[in-house]
């Protein structure tokens, strides 16, 4: 399993979304919400749909454990 760090932005609606610029992980993930909290519920809850998908698949899939901090705000 890899350490993965993720972002957490404040949009200019108020709301938050997640991003990670890191490429060890082969597949996408979005997570948004109102609150920081949902925006994680959100991520983490991808974050399984998307490894249930890829062992439907037969894929590979890189298992991370993700960490988060605050990026730059929208402006």
């Amino acid at each position: 399993m890899i350490k993965v760090k993720a972002y957490l932005c404040r949009e200019k609606d108020g709301s938050y979304s997640i991003y990670t610029e890191d490429d060890r992980i082969n597949y996408g993930l979005i997570g948004e919400g109102a609150t920081a909290r949902e925006a994680i519920a959100e991520w983490n809850d991808m974050y399984l749909a998307m490894k249930e998908y890829y062992a439907e698949m037969n894929r590979p899939f890189e298992e991370a454990e993700f960490s988060f901090a605050y990026g730059a705000d929208v402006e």
